[in-house]
């Protein structure tokens, strides 16, 4: 039977593909595009010809007509889609008198996109199928070098920072662990080079050592996803305090800062 287990992320600019708007919308897309409306933020407040909208987190805020136009559908073909969502429990519909719009809520939002939640759980899949991995590779070295006369393991020493990226990013391309991740977070290939370098630039500066090669695999992708949402984060932050530095910006900011007071000091 196929595993249906877990989850992949959607980016929101995917309504910027050619074609996206381009036919009638089937059952399976409405719904999708319900999920990419949904509000992500915690609650937003807008005015929709004079009125006050509220939408909280998995909200939608649309009349009937919008999304009618939206998914080029008939509005009658659009209240049945929606009533066929609610009677499946996916949606409630919060039909708000005297307004123009009602207020769509996804059921369960947070299984659908509770991204650290879900990322949490992706990297213990991963990494317990990488140990699993892992040990079947030590196990078939340390027979062999037993074989030899050789001490178990010593086979599995850890690979340098270039090997390591060599390993992840092929001459021209990525393996496909690194590209599912670029998947996974909507990325690009030399983004994930880039969080993958800084990476190990972090180990270099820690002066962190690793027992086996296992041991340095297993840390390597448990970084790059915690660097990968730390991004994720400070875009988010960016976006609701567009005002604020940036992690990246401040931690610059405070080097500066330094390198100008040690200036400072040899000069005197």
């Amino acid at each position: 039977m196929e595993d249906k287990t877990g989850w992949i992320c959607l980016h929101r600019d995917i309504t910027d593909m050619k074609g996206y708007f381009g036919h009638p919308f089937s059952r399976t897309e409405c719904w999708i595009d319900l999920l990419l409306l949904a509000e992500w933020r915690d609650s937003r407040e807008f005015y929709i010809r004079g009125n006050l909208v509220t939408v909280r987190r998995g909200q939608v805020a649309m009349s009937t007509a919008a999304l009618a136009k939206r998914w080029r559908l008939a509005r009658n073909t659009v209240t049945s889609r929606l009533t066929e969502m609610e009677a499946d429990e996916r949606i409630k519909i919060e039909h708000q008198k005297g307004k123009i719009i009602n207020i769509i809520s996804i059921v369960n939002y947070k299984k659908y996109q509770d991204y650290e939640q879900q990322t949490e759980q992706q990297t213990e899949q991963q990494t317990e199928q990488l140990s699993i991995t892992n040990k079947q590779d030590n196990n078939h070295d340390g027979g062999a070098r037993a074989r030899e006369g050789k001490p178990p393991g010593s086979s599995s020493r850890c690979l340098t920072d270039d090997e390591l990226l060599a390993l992840w990013f092929p001459p021209g391309r990525a393996n496909k662990d690194a590209e599912a991740m670029c998947m996974q977070w909507g990325i690009t290939v030399g983004v994930l080079r880039t969080v993958a370098e800084e990476v190990l630039r972090d180990w270099r500066l820690t002066g962190k050592t690793h027992t086996d090669r296992s041991d340095q695999r297993r840390h390597f992708l448990t970084l790059i996803r915690k660097k990968l949402n730390q991004r994720k984060q400070d875009e988010i932050s960016q976006r609701q305090h567009p005002n604020e530095l940036s992690r990246k910006e401040r931690e610059a900011a405070f080097m500066q800062h330094i390198r100008e007071h040690v200036a400072a000091g040899k000069k005197r």
